[in-house]
């Protein structure tokens, strides 16, 4: 087994489940995924953008407090890798439905 992220996790549910879903499942997830990723993406730079700007002020008008510490700055940088981790196997998700619906494999209906 690799070692456990949200992404491997994602991974391995897929792989379990993708034999078992009808083509209604399966254009869900297609359909799905891929605006709830532009979101996410598009959440998660405004985030970056705004923590750099923080650190930034931080560092121009002295201290503040804000990620001061390695253990501050660890659990952001692991939080932010399980956020794309997750992310990634979304993604991993998404493309792997469409390619079964466009394989139109034969006993998958809706």
């Amino acid at each position: 087994m690799p070692a456990f992220n949200p992404r491997s996790l994602l991974y391995l549910l897929w792989e379990r489940a993708a034999p078992h879903l009808s083509c209604r499942e399966l254009k869900w997830l297609a359909d799905e995924i891929p605006p709830f990723i532009q979101v996410a993406s598009v959440n998660e730079a405004t985030v970056w953008e705004s923590l750099g700007c923080l650190i930034s002020a931080d560092g121009a008008s002295g201290k503040s407090g804000a990620f001061q510490n390695g253990d501050d700055v660890s659990s952001l940088l692991f939080m932010q890798a399980n956020g794309s981790s997750s992310v990634a196997g979304l993604a991993h998700i998404a493309y792997e439905a469409t390619g079964i619906l466009e394989r139109a494999l034969p006993g998958r209906s809706g």
